[in-house]
């Protein structure tokens, strides 16, 4: 019966990989992941890294890069990664037979190391947190959308009918699109001239307290 986490049958791959990883390749791959580049989701670099750090195969590397972050976004202490390396046995335990005694003892032989690569990092856990603190109160801005156009003033006969455009009248619409409850809204407020310059202008002094915030407390601030 497992412990912590009840894997999918479709795990297995990726646990095996894992697994079969030599004692040296899994002390790599653990100082790999106590890096604020392993912070989820990675890009394809870090996988990239990993394939030649490790010396694997490309297939492999994804594997192992795929099973080690879904364990690392767990938040597993030392005594939790424990219970997930005895899972491992379970999730083995679908294996054929005649693979099971190779895997089971390699599960043995390296259990401390396995350990290690299922703790949550220390670097994992302070990147996930500096980028909650940066991402702020309030819903992150997804994209920014303008539309700048013009519309027809119509001239019209006495029964309220079209018949010719008096003028054309310019007019801009800013468009925000953002994530709330787990779902993209957007924003939209029709822009004036006036209002426009305003907005670049509160937008500019904002990049400049930007860069003054960053050039005055370099060595403080979190990257």
């Amino acid at each position: 019966m497992f412990q912590l986490i009840r894997f999918p049958s479709d795990a297995l791959p990726d646990i095996r990989a894992l697994v079969q990883l030599s004692v040296d390749q899994l002390k790599s791959l653990a100082r790999l992941l106590d890096t604020k580049e392993a912070a989820p989701p990675v890009d394809q670099e870090f996988e990239d890294h990993v394939r030649e750090v490790l010396d694997v195969t490309p297939d492999s590397a994804e594997a192992v890069v795929r099973i080690s972050l879904i364990l690392q976004g767990s938040n597993l202490d030392s005594e939790k990664a424990t219970k997930v390396v005895e899972d491992f046995r379970q999730l083995v335990g679908l294996e054929k037979p005649s693979d099971q005694d190779d895997l089971l003892s390699a599960i043995s032989e390296k259990q401390e190391d396995l350990i290690n690569v299922v703790t949550r990092k220390p670097a994992i856990a302070r990147e996930l947190q500096r980028r909650h603190i940066a991402s702020g109160t309030q819903p992150a801005i997804e994209s920014i959308r303008t539309l700048v156009q013009l519309r027809p003033l119509f001239q019209r006969n006495e029964d309220g009918e079209p018949v010719d455009i008096e003028c054309l009248i310019p007019a801009m619409t800013l468009e925000l699109k953002y994530e709330r409850d787990n779902r993209e809204q957007s924003a939209t407020f029709s822009l004036t001239e006036e209002t426009l310059d305003d907005l670049i202008g509160s937008l500019e002094d904002a990049k400049s307290k930007w860069a003054l915030l960053k050039q005055k407390y370099s060595d403080e601030i979190c990257e």
